[in-house]
């Protein structure tokens, strides 16, 4: 198969067909010219071959991911509103290979108008390998979202912010956390009497966790 094959496939085939080609390939087809249609799949109407770009994406284009540009980065935002977790969950993935630059991004949409694009940048932001590149950003911006009328926000910038902190996983370092702390504390205690099963759990165990530390 020539590379002009190779890409017309990308280019054109059905899901099946692409993997086949791919599986197949000289590893010299892993170029640009690959990675940008690639790229360009991302925005294909069929879930599947959007998935099928993302994997590849991750797979193959690390080094090209984490030196892409804002086109790039768009693109994968947009993608964290997808309806199919499994493009949500690679999207992420690809935000945090990119790093830094992926990150201001997810700042700026964890403070958007848009209720779906908001929650989705949360979670994302949490999973970011580069979170001490901006940190006092980063915890700002999730403080915001412990304020939030919507309760969803603030479930997820109180998980945020616990699997963030020295108590859990300890992402970020050299941050002073106890001031955080009594942010969440009053959201975790709201969210410990709550009705919603996964709310009340989630809400308890933070709880513990802080009037433990």
């Amino acid at each position: 198969m020539t590379k002009e094959e190779f890409i017309k496939i990308l280019k054109h085939s059905p899901e099946d067909a692409k993997y086949d080609a791919y599986r197949n390939i000289d590893s010299s087809y892993l170029d640009i010219e690959t990675f940008k249609v690639l790229v360009s799949l991302l925005k294909n109407n069929d879930d599947k071959i959007r998935f099928f770009a993302l994997f590849y994406l991750i797979e193959d284009f690390q080094k090209e991911l984490s030196e892409c540009g804002e086109n790039v980065i768009q693109i994968l935002i947009f993608l964290l509103k997808d309806v199919h977790a499994p493009i949500v969950d690679r999207t992420v993935w690809a935000l945090s290979i990119i790093g830094k630059d992926a990150l201001e991004y997810l700042i700026k949409a964890a403070k958007s108008s848009d209720l779906q694009l908001r929650e989705k940048a949360i979670w994302a932001i949490k999973r970011n390998s580069n979170l001490n590149s901006n940190k006092t950003e980063i915890v700002k911006v999730l403080i915001r979202g412990l304020e939030d009328k919507n309760k969803e926000i603030k479930f997820s910038s109180m998980c945020a912010l616990m699997d963030i902190s020295p108590i859990r996983n300890n992402s970020i370092v050299d941050f002073d956390f106890k001031p955080i702390y009594r942010h969440i504390k009053p959201i975790a205690e709201e969210f410990s009497l709550s009705k919603v099963e996964h709310y009340q759990y989630w809400g308890s165990y933070y709880l513990g966790l802080i009037e433990k530390s």
